[in-house]
């Protein structure tokens, strides 16, 4: 059963301005159930980086020019990585694609790290 959160007023906000969207929080308090739920309808890839074949779509991804990247998941309008912090370049790989222009609004979800918010 899925609990309403005063945070999807936020989310709501946030998903409409272009920037990457970093939401940051301790383990197991909803932030992907929060995601799945207000994006459910959208077309959305959503990629887990504590999953190992996901870990390695984003890697693959990582080497190809930005707009041939987001061509291999069909140019979703949101593109979401779970746990984000599990490699420590995740931040420099999206940012590079955030400032090549990319049309997806970006999504990171995860625990607390420094390395993530830089």
């Amino acid at each position: 059963m899925y609990i309403k959160r005063t945070a999807e007023e936020i989310l709501a906000k946030e998903l409409k301005n272009s920037k990457i969207l970093i939401i940051l929080g301790a383990r197991q308090v909803g932030k992907t159930t929060l995601i799945k739920h207000v994006l459910a309808k959208e077309k959305a890839v959503f990629l887990n980086l504590d999953i190992e074949v996901d870990k390695n779509r984003f890697l693959a991804m990582a080497n190809l020019e930005p707009s041939q990247a987001m061509k291999t998941v069909n140019e979703p309008r949101y593109f979401i990585i779970d746990e984000a912090q599990r490699l420590k370049n995740t931040g420099q790989i999206v940012k590079g694609w955030y400032d090549s222009s990319v049309s997806p609004k970006i999504i990171l979800l995860g625990s607390s790290s420094l390395d993530l918010i830089n």
